[in-house]
């Protein structure tokens, strides 16, 4: 499986997860837009992580083709946790937002 292809299938399900509290207060709430805003920035910022790891993939490919011995992009980790925790404070903070205001 190509790991783009596994991030893809790692993070979608994981953002929808940990941004369940946003859906069962905005459903609650009957605030279906909401839910679908996002639903949809979900797979958003789950395209940015593959993006970021195809991007970083091939980088790594290339720096061992130049005949480099030891090519590795730490940063990509970093930026795809970045975009997913972004996500998942804003996803929290809506929810209690909805929930206490």
């Amino acid at each position: 499986m190509p790991r783009g292809l596994l991030v893809l299938v790692i993070a979608l399900p994981g953002l929808l997860a940990l941004a369940a509290p946003v859906f069962l207060v905005a459903r609650r709430q009957r605030r279906y837009d909401t839910v679908r805003n996002f639903a949809i920035s979900a797979a958003v910022i789950a395209l940015l992580c593959v993006a970021v790891e195809v991007v970083s993939e091939r980088q790594v490919a290339q720096c061992v083709a130049a005949g480099n011995a030891e090519c590795i992009d730490a940063g990509a980790s970093g930026l795809q946790l970045l975009f997913a925790g972004g996500y998942v404070v804003a996803a929290w903070v809506a929810a209690y937002s909805m929930a206490h205001g």
